[in-house]
């Protein structure tokens, strides 16, 4: 019965040790964009970060871009995160929205979630708004 025990328990120790990074250093974020939704002239964009360093999170700093110039919050883009409670290994997962009020056609582009540390981007994901009124032919050029 013991010799199971300890068997079993290196099997488990041997899963944990290939699944888990224990050497010390940082893993990058994982930034995913999960969703977008629209009502009226209001729409919200998300992503999720991934495999963040619980303890460095007041170095990083959130921000959006809307083809390739930053967003600065105002009446127009209102931006948030909500950061989960942190793993065993002390990794968290943080939601970001940016969510557009007034809505217009000029709003339709290319929008990037970025998370930076020390002014460097150490996670980026892009996503696209595109009116769904429009031919593929009027948003790409077609020849």
């Amino acid at each position: 019965m013991v010799a199971l025990t300890v068997k079993r328990s290196i099997v488990y120790l041997t899963w944990f040790l290939s699944h888990v990074d224990i050497s010390g250093s940082p893993s990058l974020p994982i930034v995913t964009a999960v969703g977008q939704e629209g009502v009226a002239h209001i729409r919200t964009l998300w992503c999720k970060i991934s495999n963040l360093d619980y303890q460095q999170k007041d170095s990083y700093n959130w921000k959006w871009q809307f083809n390739g110039s930053d967003i600065q919050e105002n009446s127009k883009y209102n931006m948030s995160y909500d950061d989960m409670s942190p793993n065993v290994c002390l990794q968290s997962v943080v939601f970001m929205s940016l969510t557009i009020s007034n809505f217009s056609t000029h709003d339709f582009g290319h929008y990037k979630c970025m998370i930076t540390a020390s002014n460097t981007t150490v996670g980026e994901e892009d996503t696209n708004l595109l009116d769904a009124g429009k031919t593929k032919c009027q948003i790409f050029e077609c020849s």
